[in-house]
């Protein structure tokens, strides 16, 4: 955990010193938003992002999103390194929800709608993410490029509204 945190801390002391250098960037390319973590859990290798996650057990992946996300957003890193007052990042934890797969070969990853079970969905996908929001303290969440169930998961207002926001307090 330390080490996941000291990476962290790094990676938001790097993102830090690019920003302060200004340059040619403009728009997102020169703000101070993340595109990382991906906690989701890893458990196909015909995925093709096994090398962006932390692990297959959703357990873990949520350990890894508890200590990368505060030292991406106010350093320190648990490594005795001192917290920033104020957000240094804001780190988007992503791919919520449902999300393990670039397509079948035959659709794409914004075309595919997958079957997900109530199990699945609290025991698999989802229990990384609530780490993310209640220790974590994820400021951002990239919805996933899929449907789920026949919803796509940006529209998901159960998952979205409820779930995410009602039951697990984020934003």
């Amino acid at each position: 955990r330390s080490l996941w945190g000291a990476v962290g801390a790094a990676v938001s002391d790097e993102t830090r010193g690019l920003f302060a250098q200004g340059g040619a960037a403009t728009g997102w390319a020169s703000a101070l938003f993340l595109w990382a973590p991906n906690i989701n859990p890893f458990r196909d290798p015909r995925w093709g992002r096994g090398q962006e996650v932390a692990s297959e057990d959703p357990y873990a992946c949520g350990e890894f999103a508890a200590a990368y996300i505060p030292a991406l957003q106010r350093g320190g890193g648990g490594g005795g390194g001192v917290e920033a007052p104020y957000l240094k990042t804001v780190a988007t934890a992503k791919h919520w929800f449902d999300y393990d797969l670039e397509g079948d070969g035959a659709t794409s990853r914004q075309e595919i709608d997958v079957a997900v079970s109530p199990r699945d969905q609290a025991e698999y996908f989802t229990p990384s993410f609530k780490t993310a929001v209640q220790r974590g303290a994820v400021e951002s969440i990239m919805c996933s490029y899929n449907a789920a169930n026949g919803v796509p998961t940006c529209l998901n207002a159960g998952m979205n509204d409820g779930l995410l926001r009602k039951d697990w307090g984020f934003g």
